[in-house]
């Protein structure tokens, strides 16, 4: 009989003795240490297992369960809430809010608008941005025009003895 890997039992004896009761590592650790103390010292290889297992999901708070037993939804918001990838509210959150939470999501609020001045919405081909573009080509020509008649003036404030160093 082929011997199974350790992930393989955890996930076994989690989906049969914890069920959908949320559970900590060491709750897990120590149950199955019980059942084979072999695996006394794969503490962290079973902790990384489990991390890299999308059988298994972290609840925050040391607690983990079994994917299988929440919906699709249910798993966005656990990883949106865990993660911050987006903000999910009730209605009526604001009531269960802190004042430190309420002031963050004014502040994240805040700070999209201030970057809403800068993405282009319209439809437009840009064309106005490729203009200024040629215009700016054109004053860094003056510019290096003029650049080099103040160079030219410059040779002529310059003594000869200066000009022969220079050479």
């Amino acid at each position: 009989m082929k011997e199974k890997h350790l992930i393989e039992i955890a996930y076994e004896y989690a989906k049969e003795n914890f069920r959908k009761t949320p559970f900590s590592f060491k709750e897990l650790f120590d149950a199955l240490e019980k059942k084979d103390s072999s695996i006394k010292n794969q503490a962290s290889d079973l902790y990384i297992e489990i991390l890299q297992d999308i059988r298994f999901i972290s609840l925050g708070k040391q607690k983990w369960s079994l994917r299988e037993n929440f919906t699709l939804s249910e798993i966005n918001k656990i990883t949106s809430s865990m993660f911050g990838l987006e903000e999910y509210h009730e209605e009526d959150a604001e009531k269960f809010m802190s004042d430190s939470e309420k002031k963050e999501q004014i502040s994240k609020t805040e700070i999209n608008e201030d970057f809403s001045d800068f993405i282009d919405t319209d439809d437009d081909s840009d064309s106005d941005v490729s203009s200024s573009d040629e215009e700016n080509d054109d004053d860094s020509m003056s510019k290096s025009d003029d650049f080099e008649e103040n160079d030219e003036d410059m040779d002529d404030e310059m003594s000869d003895e200066e000009q022969s160093d220079i050479e």
